[in-house]
């Protein structure tokens, strides 16, 4: 006969309920460092250039009246102001966001370990 105890225990490891999911999240938590703001800002910033280059995109293909582009020129400046305009605002209403949701998580699991 085969011995399962060590099968059983790990079974019963592995299957522990919240408990087992708490401290999984405080060793991710852990290994994504204890920074909420930086890294609500990381996420932001990408969000941020993900719509302007999206807006931009826009602007390009629309260009009314040529405001952006013609045949023989890029006017940067305007642009570039559609580019700013978005990324500006997006990336501080996300960082603002994902970082206070991280601060209030991290907070969360602290009391929950």
């Amino acid at each position: 006969m085969r011995d399962c105890s060590g099968y059983d225990a790990g079974l019963r490891e592995r299957s522990a309920g919240p408990a087992r999911v708490i401290r999984v999240a405080l060793a991710r938590r852990e290994e994504m460092g204890r920074h909420p703001w930086r890294n609500g800002t990381i996420v932001g910033a990408f969000g941020g250039l993900i719509v302007a280059a999206l807006m931009m995109y826009i602007a390009w293909e629309h260009n009314p009246q040529e405001v952006f582009h013609d045949d023989a020129h890029i006017y940067w400046a305007s642009w570039l102001a559609i580019g700013l305009s978005w990324f500006a605002p997006v990336a501080i209403a996300v960082s603002v966001g994902v970082g206070a949701l991280l601060v209030v998580a991290s907070r969360f699991f602290r009391r929950a370990g």
